[in-house]
């Protein structure tokens, strides 16, 4: 899969919790490499601050899921928008509502 996001990137959110812009703190599950960016893809789990949104959300330290990539990868995917969701360190969503918007290829 093509790694479409690297550390440092913002990004938007797509969930219901008030967040609308995530900043990318670090990548779970990569090692790394000397004097490389860590980046990640579609389904990975980042370590994300919230830069615009609720003010009881911003500035806090949360984890997140991407559910969608700019970057093309081998499947056919027509989103254009980079995206994520924000969730508990178990796995699970914190809140019920993901709006994944459809804009095709003009």
């Amino acid at each position: 899969m093509s790694l479409g996001l690297p550390v440092a990137a913002t990004v938007n959110c797509v969930d219901n919790t008030g967040a609308k812009n995530l900043y990318i703190i670090s990548v779970k599950g990569i090692k790394g490499c000397l004097n490389q960016l860590p980046f990640d893809c579609v389904g990975d789990m980042v370590i994300a601050t919230v830069k615009k949104g609720k003010p009881d959300l911003r500035k806090k330290v949360l984890p997140a899921v991407i559910v969608r990539q700019r970057k093309p990868w081998r499947r056919n995917i027509k989103s254009v928008y980079n995206s994520y969701t924000i969730s508990f360190t178990h796995y699970f969503p914190l809140e019920t509502y993901v709006r994944v918007l459809y804009i095709p290829k003009i």
